[in-house]
């Protein structure tokens, strides 16, 4: 899939090159595209997402990627890989410390978050409470801050109109209960509305 675009579009490469920066102006000849390269670049370019939804992690609700629908570049048949991968994994709180797409994840969301903040003392809370969720993991219960919505609810319109993914598949335990899971929570959660993929 990451070399999908070779044969239909070449020029979406040069377009990845030019947008990242990396590589600008050498053409496929000189240095043949590798996804790998830019790895480092997507969390932030929907370009390189939709060129390399493998390399980035599309496909995998674990890799703390922070954008992961087809409108932030992530293509719509890794959607379908998210959701198979949540078959059959246990219900349970991951131990997140230590674990790094975790902190990609809370640290790519503040950036996100701050980006567009004028008031500094705002820019610290919010600062702040990242450092809290990254250290705390799944235990850490805190609300977003400004936005008063929990982290767990990738239905609410601050995850929806932004294209952003919640911590389900890190925070199972705790974010899959009630009647009306998030739809990343793994089957065993609730074997009863299990099947098939929602």
């Amino acid at each position: 899939f990451d070399g999908w675009y070779v044969g239909a579009w070449p020029h979406m490469f040069t377009a990845v090159r030019y947008v990242t920066g990396l590589h600008a102006g050498q053409t496929l000849l000189e240095r043949p595209f590798s996804c790998s390269d830019y790895a480092g670049f997507c969390q932030l370019q929907p370009l390189v997402r939709a060129v390399c939804p493998f390399t980035c992690g599309c496909h995998d609700p674990l890799s703390g990627l922070l954008w992961t629908s087809p409108a932030q570049g992530c293509p719509i048949k890794c959607r379908e890989g998210r959701l198979q991968h949540r078959r059959g994994r246990p219900c349970v709180d991951m131990h997140t410390v230590n674990m790094s797409a975790w902190g990609t994840y809370w640290t790519t969301l503040g950036d996100f978050w701050t980006a567009d903040l004028a008031n500094p003392a705002q820019e610290r809370v919010v600062m702040a409470f990242v450092r809290r969720k990254i250290a705390g993991g799944c235990a850490n219960e805190e609300l977003l801050p400004f936005a008063n919505v929990s982290d767990c609810d990738d239905r609410n319109p601050f995850f929806t109109v932004n294209g952003l993914s919640a911590i389900v598949p890190f925070c199972a335990a705790r974010c899959c209960q009630g009647a009306n899971p998030p739809e990343d929570c793994p089957t065993t959660c609730h074997p009863s509305i299990a099947s098939p993929l929602r």
